[in-house]
């Protein structure tokens, strides 16, 4: 937290924190979008997570290319692995099988919460959760008393 432009270490600032009250899911997971949207703008999180990624990507080429990792034994004994992955479902038709199993599963998850409604449950228990903690003591419409911490103008909020 930032302290006021002209707060000395010691002096004493009002912090106001806002009560919300959500109606349901949509609600949080639109506020979450927001704050998430408005942080990103502010500190620019996807381009430095696009940039770091880059960045990783050209030292894996460049030690692939120093060190030629890619033409290792270890590589090699990878790509016979996954070969002899492929011929095993080839032969046995795992993969089939497995999305068999997987489909049947949804179908059995679709089918419970038709009859026993588990998303709207879920969903209603999730908002009643954060209401709950937004409406709790600690999160209610108060001033609280700060006290700036340092020269660097952070604030430490006291709820005293």
């Amino acid at each position: 937290m930032v302290a006021p432009t002209g707060s000395k270490s010691g002096d004493t600032i009002n912090i106001i924190v806002a009560k919300v009250k959500f109606d349901d899911l949509q609600d949080i997971l639109q506020a979450g979008t927001a704050k998430a949207q408005e942080l990103n703008e502010r500190y620019s999180i996807v381009a430095r997570a696009t940039k770091l990624f880059e960045q990783a990507q050209e030292k894996a080429v460049e030690i692939d290319e120093k060190y030629n990792v890619s033409g290792s034994k270890a590589a090699g004994i990878a790509m016979s692995a996954f070969e002899k992955a492929k011929e095993l479902n080839e032969k046995y038709e795992v993969v089939t099988k497995v999305k068999g199993a997987v489909d049947r599963l949804v179908a059995y998850a679709v089918e419970i919460d038709e009859k026993y409604d588990v998303r709207t449950t879920a969903a209603r228990l999730v908002v009643n959760g954060v209401n709950t903690v937004v409406s709790s003591s600690l999160v209610t419409p108060k001033t609280l008393p700060a006290t700036v911490a340092s020269e660097t103008n952070t604030a430490v909020a006291s709820t005293e």
